[in-house]
């Protein structure tokens, strides 16, 4: 934009603005101009016949013909609307100004006065900032020479005032029409924005939804393969009300992100969000861009971030290899039994992570009582037990589970660990682990994990002596495009 002219710097943006934003703006200043002028005018004449002035009806009449020529050749021409209005605003300047009746008193001539003014302002604000300072500052200079003819005394500071509303009229303008081709690039970008999204060919799906402010709510712009995508018919308006972020609903945290906007005016807001639909774990790519109004790009993610090439081969060669290295362990004259232990719990700790990467996720039932077995027979040095309330069997994914129960042992430094399972009221379940642990690395451990851990917790509190776990009411089940049936894969029996 330039900034004495405020014309655009690219030419096809300032065709844009001139001929879709106020080319109508134009025709319709032009059009109430024309028939209000045209109602003063024969009322002017009605007035003239009734006072006997009849010196003044032909030229209210020249003027009428004038407005009706201009106004037909405005409508087949409307190019030139521009020079039009600045050649009414001057004429209606000129022209009110000299006619000055018998009957006017200086009441009546101050009421003319503030109407002309009043004609003039809505025909500056109509055309352009250099249209508009021109026009403001030969205006006055007309009216200032009037004034010097007809009353042959003209004070200091009647030139004075007249000088300062001519500067500030023109500063008013200035920020008046820059703010106008503000708001004009604003609602630019919003469009662009939408059609770059179009044009851009997403390997994966995406809604755009912007917010409405005047009714609070969130409206569908548009939406691309998003049907494709979750393999069933797809509702991007009900999408942000239907899923669930950090226990709250999507739509009520990005209603937030905008109320935080206003406070700390950030203009654009990206972020990664975990959430789950329809009992199903999605990774949002969440943009929010600050325009005319908040526009919201949700660009939908598979739960693991990437596909993981076909690695048969290469499971089949680690799967035999951890069995030849727990055979060979079982020959305990070879190796002590804490030595067998140790690297049995790191082998098994390696496969479960390793069934992670692979998005290898077994849903089973386990029995609390076998596990906390289990545990005790991998850490012979620590004494386990399992207390319940309710009953003892869970639904959940059996090697994200035991995981993290593994992870919890090999960081235990004290000689007890206690498990229990507790069955509230509504359906709330929590797994309570008491001991004594080094609870820098149990967090970092279950950080790296902590995605997963999401498909069967809901929520975490990690002590130094108590670690506890709100289970969740039913297993959520990572979204990926080409699912993997998780539920066929048994890499670990837990009974």
């Amino acid at each position: 934009m330039n900034k004495y002219t405020l014309n655009f710097k690219d030419k096809e943006i300032e065709s844009n603005y001139q001929n879709i934003t106020q080319q109508n703006f134009r025709v319709f200043t032009l059009t109430i101009m024309t028939l209000g002028l045209l109602v003063v005018a024969l009322t002017k004449i009605i007035e003239s016949i009734l006072l006997n002035e009849y010196q003044t009806i032909y030229k209210y009449c020249l003027f009428i013909c004038y407005l009706l020529i201009q106004y037909g050749i405005m409508k087949k021409h409307t190019k030139y609307i521009r020079f039009a209005i600045i050649l009414l605003n001057h004429l209606i300047s000129l022209f009110f100004s000299l006619q000055v009746s018998e009957q006017d008193d200086s009441y009546n001539s101050f009421l003319k006065g503030a109407n002309v003014m009043g004609a003039n302002f809505l025909m500056l604000i109509s055309g352009e900032f250099m249209d508009a300072a021109i026009s403001v500052i030969t205006i006055g200079i007309m009216k200032i020479i009037l004034v010097q003819i007809a009353s042959n005394l003209l004070l200091f500071s009647t030139i004075i005032s007249s000088v300062l509303v001519i500067l500030y009229t023109i500063r008013y303008l200035y920020h008046f029409h820059k703010a106008m081709r503000n708001q004009f690039l604003l609602a630019l970008n919003d469009s662009h924005w939408e059609k770059i999204l179009n044009s851009i060919a997403f390997k994966q799906p995406y809604i755009v939804l912007s917010f409405i402010e005047d009714t609070m709510q969130f409206t569908l712009k548009s939406e691309a393969q998003c049907n494709h995508f979750f393999n069933r018919q797809f509702d991007g308006s009900n999408f942000i009300r239907d899923s669930i972020y950090k226990g709250n609903k999507l739509e009520k945290f990005l209603f937030m992100q905008i109320q935080k906007y206003r406070v700390d005016r950030a203009s654009i807001f990206n972020k990664t969000l975990v959430v789950e639909y329809l009992r199903k774990m999605i990774r949002i790519e969440c943009s929010i861009y600050y325009g005319n109004k908040p526009t919201i790009l949700l660009l939908m993610r598979d739960f693991l971030k990437q596909k993981q090439p076909d690695t048969s081969i290469y499971e089949i060669r680690h799967r035999n290899f951890i069995r030849l290295i727990l055979k060979i362990l079982s020959h305990k004259d070879r190796l002590s039994l804490l030595k067998c232990r140790l690297i049995e719990r790191k082998l098994l700790i390696l496969q479960l992570y390793e069934d992670l990467r692979l998005s290898k996720l077994n849903e089973s039932e386990i029995n609390i009582y076998n596990l906390a077995q289990i545990i005790h027979n991998l850490y012979t040095n620590l004494s386990v037990k399992a207390f319940v309330t309710g009953n003892s069997n869970i639904n959940t994914i059996q090697n994200i589970f035991l995981l993290i129960l593994l992870i919890i042992a090999e960081n235990s430094q004290g000689q007890q660990l206690s498990i229990c399972l507790t069955n509230e009221e509504e359906s709330q379940r929590w797994l309570h682990i008491s001991g004594n642990f080094q609870i820098e690395k149990v967090k970092k451990a279950l950080k790296s994990i902590s995605d997963y851990i999401k498909l069967i917790s809901q929520s975490q509190i990690m002590e130094q002596f108590k670690i506890e776990l709100n289970l969740n009411q039913y297993i959520l089940i990572p979204f990926q495009v080409n699912q993997i049936n998780a539920r066929s894969l048994k890499h670990i029996d837990l009974e």
